[in-house]
């Protein structure tokens, strides 16, 4: 598997700022293997598409209001999400982030 399989363009429109009025609301994008087809759907009809030997993998991180700007050398805008501290003591300068190649 590599990186670039990964890459993907996301409209800034698409990305949600604020999580569903109501609980489990949330849109479900969900791949037919077998097909190769699309399904829209929300998230509480997950359970429809796990099989027993699947695998859920929960994502329990929080963004906090941490968004860092930089320029590049050659100008280009990145965008710096941090998401936590990564040490709760604050022993150090640690934090966990997300990078976005970000056109502004």
């Amino acid at each position: 598997m590599n990186i670039e399989e990964y890459s993907y363009d996301l409209p800034d429109n698409k990305i949600a700022l604020r999580p569903p009025s109501i609980r489990g609301a949330s849109k479900l994008l969900v791949l037919n293997r077998n097909t190769k087809t699309l399904i829209d759907d929300k998230y509480s009809n997950l359970y429809k598409y796990l099989n027993p030997e699947d695998v859920l993998v929960l994502n329990n991180t929080r963004v906090i209001k941490a968004r860092l700007l930089a320029k590049t050398e050659n100008g280009q805008i990145r965008e710096i999400l941090i998401l936590e501290r990564h040490d709760k003591d604050f022993s150090s300068n640690s934090f966990k982030l997300i990078y976005r190649r970000k056109i502004i």
